[in-house]
């Protein structure tokens, strides 16, 4: 694969989060595998939504302090180049 892949600590045992690096872009991905709606915050402050599997969101600029995850719902955020 391509890039770095890093951690990212999520305080929230049903959320998995990851990100991957590559020349200054980052993808996030976070992954609630819960049947349930779950809330958790990460470090990063804002992103564009790429793809959700619930496919009502796309393309928009998103908050990342307080996330919202539908149950067994994932996303691919674009994260701002550092």
């Amino acid at each position: 694969m391509i890039g770095d892949y890093h951690s990212i600590a999520i305080d929230n045992h049903y959320i998995f989060g990851f990100m991957r690096e590559y020349e200054g872009r980052r993808i996030l991905i976070l992954l609630n595998f819960s049947d349930q709606k779950q809330k958790f915050g990460t470090e990063f402050e804002t992103g564009e939504l790429m793809i959700t599997t619930q496919l009502d969101r796309s393309g928009k600029t998103i908050g990342l302090t307080e996330v919202k995850l539908a149950p067994n719902e994932g996303w691919v955020v674009r994260l701002p180049y550092d």
